[in-house]
């Protein structure tokens, strides 16, 4: 029976994490555990941004994750239930304070705000959040060597999971003021920030998400090829969410969608029947 921390961690991504959720309702309990620990800590950490109204405070926050993560090994978790999933897990992994501390510095760009310039910014942020969290979670539920041995693919997995998390949250984003598209390429498609942020879909946006979205197709189908081998298998259950992606890249490809009136979402039995069938074929 799961301990009711890890429980109450669990009902908390069912939330604010529903991919990841119901990836851990589908896959085998050895790894389960240690994935709610770890993905409960980033479920905090993504949130960051939208509870704080200015950077200062964000960074406050991170810097109490930062002071809680360097305390579990001493057995204090500040009763903070995330805190003490990590505790249970943390003993029996190769995990160390200062890779989950990676993980929270990799969110202080949320906090800071500002544009990303470019892809390489913008990679550069994806690496240090999505990536690490997967190369991370493969440590934990597969081990050190077969993290280092994907670790190619897996950055290519976390990218194509990253753009179209961004696509799809690109109204919510905007709303707030915030555009995670990168600058120079919304340039390139004569894509007004303001528009965007005013919630105005001009066609240089349209053309900019379809070329994004084709972008994340086609990195997810190269991860996808390398990970459909025997060795990668132990690694799955960090991989399942990626099952779900073609069902949200579908409407973001097609030429007429209009990012301000039609929300991506696919119901949940569809999610779970993607996972649960991922999970029987023992790849993504």
């Amino acid at each position: 029976m799961m301990d009711a921390g890890f429980a109450r961690v669990l009902e908390e991504l069912k939330t604010f994490d529903h991919d990841r959720y119901l990836s851990l309702l589908v896959m085998d309990a050895a790894a389960r555990e240690k994935l709610i620990a770890l993905y409960g800590l980033n479920a905090e950490l993504a949130r960051i941004r939208e509870l704080v109204s200015e950077p200062m405070l964000g960074e406050i926050r991170l810097q109490w994750w930062r002071e809680t993560v360097e305390l579990i090994p001493q057995g204090e978790t500040r009763g903070h239930d995330v805190a003490e999933c990590l505790a249970g897990i943390l003993p029996a992994s190769s995990l160390s304070a200062d890779d989950l501390i990676r993980l929270i510095d990799g969110r202080s760009r949320d906090v800071e705000g500002g544009l990303f310039h470019d892809f390489t910014e913008l990679d550069a942020y994806v690496a240090e959040t999505a990536g690490l969290l997967m190369r991370l979670g493969v440590r934990l539920v597969a081990g050190d060597a077969l993290e280092m041995r994907l670790r190619d693919t897996l950055e290519k997995a976390a990218r194509a999971y990253a753009y179209t998390g961004f696509l799809r949250a690109l109204p919510f984003h905007a709303s707030q003021g915030t555009v995670m598209l990168p600058h120079s390429f919304l340039e390139a498609h004569e894509v007004e920030l303001e528009d965007v942020v005013n919630g105005v879909a001009r066609p240089g946006l349209h053309a900019a998400m379809r070329e994004m979205a084709t972008m994340a197709r086609d990195l997810l189908e190269e991860a996808r090829e390398m990970l459909a081998t025997k060795e990668a298998r132990p690694a799955l259950p960090v991989l399942l969410p990626l099952a779900a992606l073609p069902l949200y890249l579908k409407p973001l490809l097609s030429a007429d969608y209009d990012p301000f009136k039609e929300r991506v979402e696919v119901a949940a039995f569809r999610l779970q029947w993607r996972l649960l069938r991922a999970q029987w074929r023992g790849r993504v």
